[in-house]
């Protein structure tokens, strides 16, 4: 999956989004892929979308940043941070007030961060589609 065809449209935006930050928390980027009406659709396509980049390499995940530097402390690749992917679903709610899902929990927001690849393959979509690819869908 390490080529732009290989990728879903939800995918390549989601890297797009990401593209200009190089992260974003995960309720941020839900928010801004997708037109949002609350269906748990939303988090299952989301969450699917996020595993599939992530066992690609694309992406990784940090929930806190160095207190020295404030850099992202990346979660392990592995158990790590696929147990903190199998939660996510139950940590977003929908608030329909504002119309945007929204953390429900006290455990520290997970982020979404580029790799390398994830980086230069989000240039790729860039160049290809157009920044009309960090519309939502």
């Amino acid at each position: 999956m390490n080529t732009v065809a290989n990728l879903s449209e939800l995918e390549r935006r989601i890297l797009a989004s990401l593209n200009e930050s190089g992260d974003e928390y995960v309720t941020a980027l839900v928010n801004s892929v997708l037109r949002c009406n609350g269906e748990d659709s939303e988090t299952v396509k989301f969450v699917t979308a996020l595993w599939r980049l992530f066992e690609a390499g694309l992406i990784e995940f940090a929930d806190r940043r160095s207190e020295t530097a404030l850099a992202w402390e990346v979660l392990a690749h592995g158990h790590e941070s696929a147990e903190k992917l199998n939660m996510l679903i139950t940590q977003l709610t929908w608030e329909g007030d504002s119309g945007l899902w929204t953390w429900n929990t006290e455990a520290p927001r997970l982020a979404v961060l580029l790799t390398e690849h994830g980086v230069k393959l989000s240039h790729e979509i860039l160049e290809r589609f157009g920044w009309e690819m960090t519309e939502p869908i």
